[in-house]
């Protein structure tokens, strides 16, 4: 009995861990000085493998994890960047996913929409594509802020 309690406890544990907690978004945010924004979300409707999660890499740091039903806003320069997704064996089995370099504009926001997709039987395959505003809006309806405050 109590091997089945302290698996409860683990369970509820790791569904803890791989939510997001912060504010709702509401509206884009307002990019710093000289800098512009990368917004990084993982919309609803991708319901596949959402225990699994990548990290995302700019310029070879990580700067988070991209957690299921969440966004994370990325302040960047005015200048290239290399943009990497990729994750370990407990948290990711998709493989790395780099996108081609990309050098923002200051001022402006750039979203980045992870997709999980069935691929074939029982396969799927991850796929990052930079959207438009207006897709952006739609797919971060109901999406909480990963990391925090705003």
């Amino acid at each position: 009995m109590p091997k089945r309690y302290f698996l409860l406890l683990i369970f509820i544990f790791l569904s803890a861990c791989t939510t997001t907690s912060g504010p709702l978004y509401s509206k884009p945010p307002v990019a710093k000085q000289d800098m512009a924004n990368y917004i990084f979300f993982r919309p609803l409707e991708y319901e596949i493998k959402k225990y699994t999660y990548p990290s995302v890499y700019i310029n070879g740091t990580d700067r988070g994890g991209l957690q299921f039903g969440g966004y994370m806003v990325v302040p960047v320069k005015s200048e290239a960047q290399k943009i990497s997704i990729q994750g370990n064996k407990f948290t990711w089995d998709f493989g790395d996913i780099d996108l081609p370099v990309h050098t923002p504009r200051a001022g402006e926001n750039y979203y980045f929409q992870l997709s999980l997709e069935l691929s074939g039987y029982n396969s799927y395959r991850a796929e990052v594509r930079l959207v438009d505003e207006d897709d952006a809006k739609r797919g971060l309806q109901g999406l909480r802020l990963i990391g925090g405050e705003e």
